[in-house]
This record gives structure tokens, C-alpha cells and sequence, in this order.
């Protein structure tokens, strides 16, 4: 005597307006980053670090990839022994 769920699957129009509102989501989010890089942009500049600013950013993205480099190597041999 059990009654099966009355849910109705979703129409064409459900679906359209879902993706729609997914789309509409998706470039706020776009125009909200493009806002924050001007703003950093306008920073920097501001600071007067726009030469030495990319080569903190590469030094900092190196330093990054090390450690990963280094924490894959310390698991590796953790498990090896």
C-alpha cells in the first residue's frame, strides 16, 4: 500500500529556465572578477610595485610547485618503508 512519489519530471521550460538562471549566475560571477582585477590592478599601481609585482608572483608560484614537489616525494617514501 505504499503510494509512489507524485514528483513530476521537469519540462522543457523548467530546464530552459534552469540553464538560464545558471547562465545568468555564471556571469556575475564573471563581471564580479573582472571588477576585483581592476581593483587589484589599480592597486598596484597604486603601490608602485607594477615591475617588481610578476616577478614576486613567479617566485611565490615556484615556491608553491616545491613544496608540492616536496610533499609528494616525503608520501612517496613514507609509504615506501
Amino acid at each position: 500500500m505504499s503510494k509512489k512519489p507524485s514528483h513530476k519530471k521537469p519540462g522543457l521550460k523548467d530546464v530552459v529556465r534552469v540553464v538560464g538562471d545558471l547562465f545568468n549566475q555564471v556571469n556575475d560571477v564573471k563581471d564580479r572578477l573582472n571588477a576585483l582585477y581592476g581593483a587589484f590592478d589599480l592597486y598596484i599601481e597604486y603601490n608602485k610595485d607594477a615591475e617588481d609585482f610578476p616577478t614576486f608572483i613567479d617566485k611565490k608560484i615556484k615556491e608553491k610547485e616545491n613544496d608540492g614537489v616536496r610533499k609528494n616525494e616525503e608520501n612517496s617514501t613514507a609509504n615506501v618503508g
